[in-house]
C-alpha cells in the first residue's frame, strides 16, 4: 500500500510505503494535512524528492492515478524561477549606469574595464576620454581622480539595487509552499 500526505492546496508533500500517523508527518512538514493510504503506485514514482514533476490530488479520493495531475517539482520550479530572476539581474545591469546624464555600459568587459580603471585611479592621467553606452555621442571626459570615484560608487550602487531586489525576490521564492504561491511573486523590475 502507497500512502500518500497532501497539504490542504492539494498539493503531494511526502509519499510512502509505510503509514506514519499525521501528528509525526506535521512535525517535518507542518502545512500537510491529509493522508491518503491507498494512493496508486504510481505516485510513489513521480513524486519522489529529485524529480522534475510531483502530483497534486486534483479530484476523487486519491486511490487512482487519474486523481492526480502532474505538476512541477516545488524545488526545481523555484530553481527556474532563480534562474529567471538571475536573467533579468543580467539584462537590468547590461542597461549601463548614468553619471552627468549620460548612460555608460556596464557589459561583462565594461565592467572589467571600469574595475581596471578604478584600481589605477591614482596612476591615470587626468583628463581622460570614456566612450558612453550607445557610441553616438562624442566620448565623455573624466576630469579627475574624485569623478572617477564617484562613478565607480555610481556604478556600485546601480549593481547592488538590482542584486539586491533580485536576491529579495529569490527570498520571497525560497519562503513559498506551494506554486501557486511562488506564482504570485512578479518580478516587475
Amino acid at each position: 500500500m502507497v500512502f500518500a500526505y497532501i497539504d490542504a492546496a492539494g498539493d503531494v508533500l511526502s509519499i510512502g510505503t509505510t503509514a506514519v500517523d499525521l501528528a509525526t508527518v506535521q512535525v517535518e512538514l507542518p502545512t500537510v494535512t491529509t493522508r491518503i493510504d491507498n494512493a496508486p503506485s504510481e505516485v510513489i514514482a513521480k513524486g519522489r524528492i529529485g524529480k522534475l514533476f510531483y502530483h497534486q490530488k486534483a479530484s476523487g479520493d486519491g486511490s487512482d492515478i487519474s486523481h492526480y495531475i502532474q505538476v512541477p517539482h516545488l524545488n526545481a520550479y523555484k530553481q527556474f524561477r532563480y534562474e529567471q530572476i538571475d536573467k533579468k539581474d543580467e539584462v537590468l545591469i547590461k542597461q549601463g549606469f548614468t553619471h552627468n546624464g549620460q548612460v555608460f555600459s556596464l557589459s561583462n568587459n565594461a565592467q572589467k574595464t571600469w574595475l581596471m580603471l578604478h584600481q589605477m585611479r591614482t596612476l591615470l592621467p587626468y583628463p581622460f576620454n570614456k566612450t558612453v553606452l550607445d557610441d553616438s555621442l562624442p566620448s565623455y571626459t573624466i576630469a579627475n581622480q574624485a569623478e572617477l570615484e564617484t562613478m565607480a560608487a555610481t556604478i556600485l550602487g546601480t549593481v547592488n539595487v538590482i542584486i539586491s531586489s533580485g536576491d529579495a525576490l529569490k527570498d520571497s521564492i525560497r519562503a513559498a509552499t506551494t506554486k501557486g504561491t511562488i506564482d504570485l511573486i512578479a518580478d516587475t523590475r
